[in-house]
Protein backbone atom coordinates (compact mmCIF):
# COMPACT_ATOMS: atom_id res chain seq x y z
CA UNK A 1 0.00 0.00 0.00
CA UNK A 2 1.14 2.79 -0.99
CA UNK A 3 1.52 6.56 0.98
CA UNK A 4 -1.31 8.04 -1.21
CA UNK A 5 -3.46 4.98 -0.60
CA UNK A 6 -3.08 5.46 3.13
CA UNK A 7 -3.73 9.37 2.76
CA UNK A 8 -7.04 8.64 0.50
CA UNK A 9 -8.06 6.24 3.15
CA UNK A 10 -7.80 9.38 5.42
CA UNK A 11 -5.68 8.34 7.70
CA UNK A 12 -4.69 11.42 9.94
CA UNK A 13 -2.11 10.34 11.41
CA UNK A 14 -0.34 9.40 8.25
CA UNK A 15 -1.27 13.19 6.88
CA UNK A 16 1.42 14.91 8.65
CA UNK A 17 4.41 12.98 6.96
CA UNK A 18 3.29 14.35 3.06
CA UNK A 19 7.01 15.69 3.66
CA UNK A 20 8.53 12.32 3.29
CA UNK A 21 5.46 10.72 0.71
CA UNK A 22 7.28 7.06 0.90
CA UNK A 23 8.82 7.46 4.51
CA UNK A 24 7.34 6.30 7.73
CA UNK A 25 9.20 7.28 10.97
CA UNK A 26 8.59 4.93 13.93
CA UNK A 27 6.36 5.29 16.58
CA UNK A 28 7.64 5.71 20.34
CA UNK A 29 7.45 2.17 22.05
CA UNK A 30 4.74 3.31 24.18
CA UNK A 31 2.50 4.35 21.84
CA UNK A 32 -0.46 2.53 20.45
CA UNK A 33 1.25 1.11 17.59
CA UNK A 34 3.96 0.07 19.48
CA UNK A 35 2.32 -1.93 22.29
CA UNK A 36 0.14 -3.70 19.35
CA UNK A 37 3.86 -4.28 17.46
CA UNK A 38 5.48 -5.74 20.67
CA UNK A 39 2.45 -8.37 21.36
CA UNK A 40 1.85 -9.05 17.35
CA UNK A 41 6.34 -9.75 17.12
CA UNK A 42 5.52 -11.98 20.48
CA UNK A 43 3.33 -14.12 18.54
CA UNK A 44 4.59 -13.56 15.14
CA UNK A 45 8.15 -15.22 16.31
CA UNK A 46 6.35 -18.06 17.42
CA UNK A 47 4.39 -18.88 14.76
CA UNK A 48 7.68 -18.64 12.35
CA UNK A 49 10.60 -19.15 14.57
CA UNK A 50 13.14 -17.42 16.06
CA UNK A 51 15.48 -17.38 12.54
CA UNK A 52 12.85 -15.97 10.07
CA UNK A 53 11.60 -13.58 12.65
CA UNK A 54 14.94 -11.97 12.85
CA UNK A 55 15.82 -12.00 9.53
CA UNK A 56 12.45 -10.71 7.52
CA UNK A 57 10.53 -8.56 10.90
CA UNK A 58 13.40 -8.03 13.32
CA UNK A 59 13.90 -4.88 11.06
CA UNK A 60 10.31 -3.52 10.91
CA UNK A 61 9.17 -0.99 13.38
CA UNK A 62 5.53 0.45 14.73
CA UNK A 63 4.19 3.25 12.48
CA UNK A 64 1.03 4.55 13.36
CA UNK A 65 -2.43 3.37 14.23
CA UNK A 66 -4.83 4.60 11.26
CA UNK A 67 -7.83 6.09 13.21
CA UNK A 68 -9.96 5.31 10.27
CA UNK A 69 -10.17 1.29 10.38
CA UNK A 70 -7.84 0.42 13.66
CA UNK A 71 -4.98 -0.68 10.74
CA UNK A 72 -1.15 -1.46 12.45
CA UNK A 73 0.99 0.47 9.89
CA UNK A 74 4.43 -1.23 10.26
CA UNK A 75 7.72 0.53 9.03
CA UNK A 76 10.00 -1.90 7.04
CA UNK A 77 13.35 -1.75 4.82
CA UNK A 78 12.05 -0.24 1.61
CA UNK A 79 13.37 -3.16 -0.73
CA UNK A 80 11.10 -5.74 1.27
CA UNK A 81 7.85 -3.86 1.40
CA UNK A 82 6.42 -5.90 -0.92
CA UNK A 83 7.43 -9.02 0.15
CA UNK A 84 6.62 -8.52 3.55
CA UNK A 85 3.21 -7.44 2.58
CA UNK A 86 2.63 -10.51 0.18
CA UNK A 87 4.04 -13.20 2.58
CA UNK A 88 3.66 -12.15 6.28
CA UNK A 89 0.59 -9.62 5.96
CA UNK A 90 -1.87 -12.50 6.09
CA UNK A 91 -0.43 -14.37 9.50
CA UNK A 92 0.18 -10.52 10.59
CA UNK A 93 -3.96 -9.91 10.05
CA UNK A 94 -4.81 -13.33 11.52
CA UNK A 95 -2.57 -12.87 14.51
CA UNK A 96 -3.83 -9.52 15.20
CA UNK A 97 -7.15 -9.56 14.18
CA UNK A 98 -7.11 -6.44 12.81
CA UNK A 99 -5.70 -5.16 9.04
CA UNK A 100 -1.87 -4.54 9.22
CA UNK A 101 0.02 -2.52 6.44
CA UNK A 102 3.83 -2.59 6.05
CA UNK A 103 4.88 0.48 4.65
CA UNK A 104 8.52 1.64 3.75
CA UNK A 105 10.51 3.05 7.25
CA UNK A 106 12.60 5.70 7.16
CA UNK A 107 15.51 4.84 9.72
CA UNK A 108 17.14 7.58 12.04
CA UNK A 109 21.24 7.98 11.37
CA UNK A 110 22.91 6.88 14.14
CA UNK A 111 25.30 9.46 14.94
Amino acid sequence: MSYRDLQASGASEFARLEAQPKRYPAAPDDSEAGVLWRSLAGEMRAAIGDDLFDIWLGPCRPVAVRKADGALGVGAPGENVSWLNDRFRPLCERLAERHVVFVELQYEDAA
